[in-house]
């Protein structure tokens, strides 16, 4: 008992120096490693060994790790260094050969169907003992170094209780050992990372095996709300980046000391997706003439936010140069900005120009958005306190901004899915200034609309597209045909009583026609359009009160429109410039109001999305 003791006090007085010399040893077999030979899998498994082995040295010694700890942080800065550039190569070479077709999934998958959203769901858990257990150590370091200096004068009393505490946290220590083993034999190494491969991140061998209902099903509740959300779209390049982020927020809570920057990294993963979606599949896209008088279908109509990181990234991104040889030359050490497969037709009017490739891309940006939000209390939690203000920039700049891109890229499709220019031509050609009696035939033009939407209709109902992303895009396309035929309407320099009221008929007939096709009601700014042709009957001293209650519905051009072609003809020529200056000053003002994004007055000014 005297040699247990003895032995006891021994430890106690050096238990500080052996966790430093075990951690430089340690430290010298951990630096002298070939790390980048290391997959991301085995490199996670050594750090998991290491964190361990920190938490038994620190339970035995009852001080800190430093030694250790900036051992791990400055190796695990150069190994994670060298991994996201690959990872962000691989992102470069996996959209290059993405065609960007529905990849089969379970009827059942949800985010937590990949593994390593269900290793995140554990990673909560683990955060919160992990700082319990911080703060623990930090205690008992204050508390052993009162005792270190209280013992100068009574150095039997407290040896005495030292060693009765050291006895006891030893003997815990040990049962703990004694009931789960060794962490660091192969037995239990090989368990945790079984346990890992069925989702619980190897948090210990006691861990829930229901891992993937806890953190990942965040997003199930996003998908699951109804029947029609059920059906996933996603294409294969989406699962590896979701697989990605998943482990770079399992990289934040093994390299805790750069958790930050593995956050940036995972970031520019997304990021790099969402712009390579945007340039793939909305940049290119040339709206037809017809609709230059509308902001909503310009790069401009995009948030503050959303531009501003498409901006960011552009910045980062090398862009393909071809060389005179036919290679492709990077000018500096950019990454190389995305490139679409050449394999991707979007010049099929049949296909309606790749709609389902693009309905593949902007479900699979929703999904990776739906998941990083499910997530999102995970990352917080691992981001250091003084640099959580990232998260939120992020979140609010790159994720939150998925679904106005997923409507800005169906919005400039819809464009061009229809004859749009020639009709709104076919309508410029027809004589609204004639003077012979209306009957009940309506113009050749209307005919024609309706050809065209009985067209779209049927190569719709074949690509066989989730019912939502077809009534999105019957949204978008009845709203284009409305503009265009607005556009049409302006281009008219006379218009006569018989005029107004074959334009009535048209109007009539056309809503007809489409409330046959789509159940939609009420049809996308039918309002709009409507309002123009009544506006034909607006007194003149009314029309400044009828252009502010409807100057979001029409543009500036519109009402001016109106002016010339009715209002105006019961005024003098001096009074209609000045009620035509008023119109653009007030749109002016709203413009002013809204940002600025419209240019000149005789841009959209202050119409609204449908």
């Amino acid at each position: 008992a005297r040699f247990i003791d003895q032995l006891g006090r021994g430890l106690l007085s050096f238990r500080v120096k052996i966790w430093d010399k075990m951690q430089k040893r340690v430290v010298a077999v951990y630096g002298a490693a070939q790390l980048d030979a290391f997959s991301i899998d085995d490199y996670l498994h050594v750090l998991d060994s290491l964190h361990r082995f920190i938490d038994v040295g620190e339970a035995f010694s009852k001080s800190s790790s430093e030694q250790l700890r900036r051992a791990i942080a400055l190796q695990s800065q150069l190994y994670f260094e060298s991994y996201h550039t690959l990872r962000m190569e691989d992102l470069s070479t996996m959209l290059a050969n993405e065609l960007w077709q529905q990849c089969p999934v379970a009827t059942d998958y949800r985010i937590d169907s990949i593994r390593e959203f269900r290793v995140v769901a554990k990673l909560g858990q683990r955060v919160a003992a992990a700082n319990a257990r911080t703060a623990a150590v930090a205690a008992a370091t204050t508390r052993t170094a009162t005792d270190t200096t209280a013992g100068g004068s009574s150095s039997g009393g407290a040896d005495s209780g030292g060693g009765d505490a050291f006895v006891v946290d030893t003997i815990e220590l040990l049962e703990v050992l004694d009931e789960k083993g060794s962490p660091f034999t192969k037995a239990n190494a090989a368990k945790r990372r079984r346990a890992a491969q069925e989702g619980d991140g190897g948090g210990g061998d006691d861990d829930d095996a229901d891992g993937g209902n806890s953190g990942g099903g965040g997003d199930g509740g996003g998908d699951d709300d109804d029947a029609e959300t059920k059906q996933v779209i996603l294409a294969s390049t989406t699962i590896n980046v979701a697989r990605y982020i998943a482990k770079y927020v399992h990289m934040m809570h093994v390299l805790e000391p750069i958790a930050a920057k593995v956050f940036n990294g995972m970031s520019q993963l997304f990021d790099y997706f969402l712009y390579g979606v945007y340039v793939f599949f909305d940049a290119s896209v040339t709206v037809p003439p017809c609709f230059n008088d509308y902001d909503a279908l310009r790069y401009n109509a995009l948030s503050p936010e959303l531009r501003s990181t498409l901006e960011r990234i552009a910045r980062k991104l090398q862009m393909h140069d071809v060389d005179s040889d036919g290679t492709t030359a990077v000018t500096d050490d950019r990454v190389l900005g995305p490139k679409l497969c050449e394999m991707v037709d979007l010049r099929d009017a049949n296909t309606l120009y790749g709609l389902a490739a693009r309905t593949v891309a902007t479900e699979s940006l929703q999904h990776l958005a739906r998941a990083l939000h499910a997530i999102r209390p995970h990352i917080e939690a691992l981001m250091p306190r003084s640099k959580r203000h990232k998260v939120d920039d992020f979140f609010a700049r790159s994720v939150d901004v998925v679904p106005e891109l997923t409507v800005h890229i169906q919005r400039t499709l819809s464009s061009t899915l229809l004859q749009f220019d020639t009709i709104v031509q076919q309508i410029g050609a027809v004589n609204f200034a004639t003077t012979k009696s209306v009957g009940t035939q309506h113009n050749a033009y209307v005919d024609r609309l309706k050809e065209e939407h009985k067209l779209f209709k049927v190569r719709l109902e074949a690509l066989a597209l989730p019912p939502r992303v077809a009534r999105a895009m019957w949204c978008e396309v009845i709203a284009r045909t409305m503009d265009a035929v607005l556009e049409g309407y302006c281009r008219a320099k006379k218009v006569t009583d018989e005029g107004q009221l074959l334009r009535k008929l048209d109007v009539q007939e056309l809503s007809n026609e489409l409330q046959k096709l789509t159940p939609l009601r009420p049809l996308p700014r039918a309002d709009a359009l409507e309002t123009f042709v009544r506006a034909y009957y607006q007194p003149d001293e009314l029309f400044i009160p009828f252009v502010k209650a409807n100057m979001h519905i029409l543009t500036c051009r519109q009402m001016i429109a109106i002016v010339n072609q009715a209002v105006g003809r019961r005024i003098k020529k001096k009074l209609r410039q000045e009620l035509i200056a008023t119109i653009e000053e007030i749109y002016r003002r709203l413009q002013h109001q809204q940002g600025g994004s419209g240019g000149s007055g005789s841009g959209s000014g202050g119409v609204v999305d449908h």
